[in-house]
């Protein structure tokens, strides 16, 4: 049988085999740079790359709403109308 403790997140994030074994990448986040879990599968030709971490709450509103045909004018409507956060 198989078996081995629960750690908690921060020992987790502690741990030197964990380290070792290529468990946690880094990316950039607005503070510098954060850990993440690293893909667990590796295929040759296609190395995994770290993505980003998830994007603030509406970073990217005005972007796709520009993608999707509206312009400064619309979007400035829908912000006073308070549909954009």
């Amino acid at each position: 049988m198989w078996w081995a403790p629960v750690q908690t997140i921060g020992e987790m994030l502690d741990d030197p085999q964990a380290r070792a074994g290529g468990v946690f990448t880094s990316v950039e986040v607005a503070e510098g740079r954060a850990d993440m879990v690293a893909s667990p599968a590796e295929f040759a030709g296609t190395p995994a790359a770290p993505p980003a971490m998830a994007p603030e709450h509406g970073q990217h509103t005005e972007t796709v709403l520009l993608e999707l045909g509206y312009d400064w004018e619309q979007i400035a409507a829908l912000r006073e109308a308070g549909a954009l956060g």
